[in-house]
């Protein structure tokens, strides 16, 4: 659906005793932390980490706020209150003296439906940048590889690509990772079985100009997808970690996660490991950018969004108001278009 916004439903909850396997809250009540069969060492060594921290709960949930990184010109940071607002902090550019080649607006036939890129000025920004060079991983459900609005786009493995069959060409510990790694089910094909994220994967990096479908922000930029969501929609916290160093170790420029957890009754201290993933991917050259989440709350509360090493974003709507069902607080670090957005 054109426009379905996804919002947060419960992709996985666990406790630390007691791992979910599926969407439906179904948990080992035998307190038993192994998966089935071809469970990764990483993974279990993750799920005895939490068992020692002793963290009472996690709530693990998919959120789609919007992923752009340009901020509305008459928004600034969201209030804590509950109630929007909207500011007029921010003088327009002028582009006069600039020697640019202008962007014409794109032929993609779903262009006109997509309010977000008018409201960030989108086609403006699209005569400095439109991308190219630039790495953004999509730590999700996968990505549908062979979407004809986001194919040509995707991040290809050179080393894997040219290299030999069933051999770790470029030992980054994953055997031909062609175009990305598939966390959920340890293999190298990270196609999408959920739909979450093509859809944020359009919204950021849709081919443009090319008569079908929508464009993305970045239409000249390379996805890499990393799949650590299955086909219900639930993970493990340790294939987000792992997806975010995997990342990290591509040359990724932008990692993002449309994604969340969050619990009362804990602090960023309960989350070391996440944290290290987080800083070892900014050791790297690469800028983390999260989702504040769906749940109309503060954003302190929901991780990894409180995190400080992050770029949390929040959602507005097309009235460039703060979105009701967006996370708010001193906590985000951005806002931008997020309600009822067009993707492939």
């Amino acid at each position: 659906m054109i426009f379905s916004f996804l919002a947060g439903q419960t992709a996985w909850a666990a406790n630390p005793r007691q791992m979910l396997w599926d969407a439906k809250n179904s948990f080992r009540s035998n307190g038993d932390t192994r998966r089935p069969s071809g469970a990764s060492p990483a993974k279990l060594i993750a799920a005895q980490a939490r068992q020692e921290a002793n963290v009472d709960q996690l709530n693990f949930i998919q959120q789609t706020a919007a992923v752009q990184l340009v901020l509305p010109p008459n928004i600034v940071s969201a209030p804590a209150t509950a109630s929007p607002a909207v500011y007029s902090e921010f003088t327009d550019l002028s582009l006069n003296s600039l020697d640019i080649d202008a962007y014409a607006p794109p032929n993609d036939p779903l262009y006109g439906l997509q309010w977000g890129l008018s409201s960030v000025r989108a086609q403006a920004a699209w005569d400095f940048t439109r991308g190219s060079g630039s790495v953004v991983a999509v730590i999700d459900s996968g990505v549908d590889l062979d979407h004809p609005d986001l194919a040509g786009n995707i991040w290809t493995n050179l080393a894997e690509l040219n290299g030999s069959p069933l051999v770790d060409d470029d030992h980054n510990g994953f055997i031909d990772d062609f175009q990305g790694w598939d966390f959920a089910n340890d293999d190298n094909l990270p196609d999408d079985d959920y739909g979450l994220g093509t859809y944020v994967a359009g919204l950021i990096g849709a081919i443009g100009n090319n008569g079908i479908g929508c464009i993305g922000i970045a239409p000249e930029a390379k996805i890499l997808p990393i799949k650590v969501l299955n086909s219900s929609g639930s993970a493990y916290l340790s294939d987000v970690e792992d997806g975010i160093r995997y990342a990290a170790n591509a040359g990724a420029d932008v990692i993002n996660l449309s994604l969340g957890f969050y619990s009362s009754g804990i602090t960023p201290g309960d989350f070391t490991s996440f944290q290290s993933a987080i800083d070892y991917a900014q050791s790297h050259g690469s800028v983390v950018v999260v989702s504040a989440g769906n749940q109309g709350e503060d954003v302190s509360v929901r991780y990894p969004a409180a995190f400080p090493q992050v770029i949390t974003v929040g959602a507005t709507t097309s009235s460039n108001t703060l979105a009701s069902f967006s996370n708010r607080g001193s906590g985000l670090d951005l806002v931008a278009p997020g309600a009822d957005i067009a993707s492939p």
